[in-house]
């Protein structure tokens, strides 16, 4: 669910005239983020989009939405959903926009969950020669871009085929508030999940903080992590964004090893990548952010 439906939900439902004021006040501010999301894509309106994005951020601090007994009884508690973290999934969203993977008819994007483990059915051997028929694992749900895949298969020696479908996973992304031990348990769980499906998936694992209590735990993830902080620093957003975006088309952009090149002369040139697809559909690269990165390495 996108921020903008979490807003919708809580309006559609809320009864207190004081909070209905503030969903629609906060509404009007995401309501800009929105504006931007629908730009064309490039550096100058990107930076817009994080501009909107950090005023929106440092909005929601406003006092008068922070719940107190006393002074603010029809303010928000730190856990409610407005300051859900979802935000952060409709960014991913947006930072896919150039490729249009998430148009794609063959691909399902969003909370769900992929399959992996294939097996066969849990039976005796007998029944196994007899039925062969062959079962999946479903995955915790997550935030991903899944490929839907129907296959069919059979014995050899058989006429008659099975059929069966099956999500495969292309893209996770791990979204959180905060990040615990709780969360690493269940990041530890997904990758092994993903590990037994499609080890060459994207993953990248989002949250607002880090729990001082697992930063052990954070750290052995650490080069697949973003901290994006709840913060009105409008150049931290930038940067990170910058950052995430040049991890996902890093990774669209990877070429792999031709095996067969290798084995002609028996060690590796940069010239024995297979040929790739991009999806720099509107020609939006990232020589402009390596530009201005090494400005600011500069400075």
């Amino acid at each position: 669910m996108s921020y903008a439906n979490i807003l919708k939900e809580l309006m559609k439902d809320e009864a207190n005239q004081f909070r209905l004021m503030y969903y629609a006040e906060i509404n009007l501010s995401w309501g800009k983020v929105l504006k931007t999301m629908e730009l064309e894509y490039n550096e100058n309106n990107l930076e817009i989009f994080a501009n909107a994005l950090s005023s929106h951020l440092e909005y929601l601090k406003n006092p008068k939405f922070q719940y107190h007994s006393k002074d603010r009884p029809h303010g928000f508690t730190e856990n409610h959903q407005v300051f859900s973290e979802k935000y952060l999934s409709d960014i991913v969203l947006y930072l896919l926009k150039p490729t249009d993977l998430t148009n794609n008819p063959s691909l399902e994007f969003g909370y769900q969950s992929f399959n992996y483990n294939m097996h066969f059915k849990r039976n005796s051997f007998s029944n196994i020669l007899l039925q062969n028929t062959l079962k999946f694992e479903t995955s915790v749900p997550v935030y991903a871009l899944n490929m839907k895949m129907h296959i069919q298969y059979k014995p050899i020696a058989k006429k008659s085929f099975n059929r069966d479908s099956f999500r495969f996973p292309l893209m996770v992304f791990m979204i959180f508030k905060n990040f615990s031990k709780s969360e690493y348990s269940l990041v530890e769980l997904v990758k092994q999940q993903l590990n037994n499906s499609n080890p060459n998936a994207f993953f990248v694992i989002i949250c607002e903080s880090v729990d001082k209590n697992a930063i052990n735990q954070f750290m052995i993830n650490i080069k697949e992590s973003l901290i994006f902080k709840n913060t009105a620093d409008s150049k931290y957003i930038i940067n990170i964004i910058t950052e995430f975006h040049n991890k996902m088309y890093n990774f669209f952009k990877e070429k792999q090893i031709d095996f067969n090149e290798y084995l002609k002369n028996g060690y590796f040139k940069d010239d024995m990548t297979s040929k790739s697809k991009t999806y720099n559909k509107k020609k939006y690269t990232n020589k402009n952010y390596n530009r201005r990165n090494n400005e600011q390495s500069a400075n």
